[in-house]
């Protein structure tokens, strides 16, 4: 954004990203099976979110996902309403340091971030789509995997 290291700095506290996805219909969403190549870096995401971030370790091989099916209640779409997915970068001492170098790329601060507990966007759809609320499909249409 053109703006000096120094100058943006410590006029950050946190900054955070969100998107809306549509969130399943309660009365019409069914039990589903994902494609084994999905599975595969539905684990992968779940598996990387760090210890640091304070969310409790998630199996996904026993996680029964959601679908959507489409029913009066919600004109047959099978979702009903949206919900966000979030992902925040607090400022620290490390974030702020990487800041002033200056050249930081945008995949080492991912890096710092979520060594440091940083839930991504990816991952927190995940998580709410093991609870039932969202689809995988839905996830990945809207923030991919």
């Amino acid at each position: 954004m053109g703006v000096a290291p120094h100058l943006l700095a410590p006029a950050i506290n946190a900054i955070m990203g969100q998107r809306l996805v549509r969130k399943l219909c309660d009365k019409c969403k069914k039990p589903i099976t994902l494609p084994p190549e999905l599975m595969t870096d539905v684990k992968k995401q779940l598996e990387s979110i760090s210890e640091a971030s304070g969310e409790a370790k998630v199996d996904a091989d026993k996680i029964q996902f959601m679908g959507p099916v489409g029913c009066e209640e919600c004109n047959k779409s099978g979702y009903k309403g949206r919900i966000g997915l979030y992902e925040i970068l607090i400022k620290d001492a490390e974030i702020e340091k990487a800041i002033l170098g200056g050249n930081i790329s945008e995949y080492a601060m991912r890096e710092v971030a979520t060594r440091q507990g940083m839930v991504t966007m990816v991952q927190d759809g995940l998580l709410k789509a093991s609870e039932g609320l969202t689809s995988v499909e839905e996830v990945k249409r809207i923030v991919g995997l």
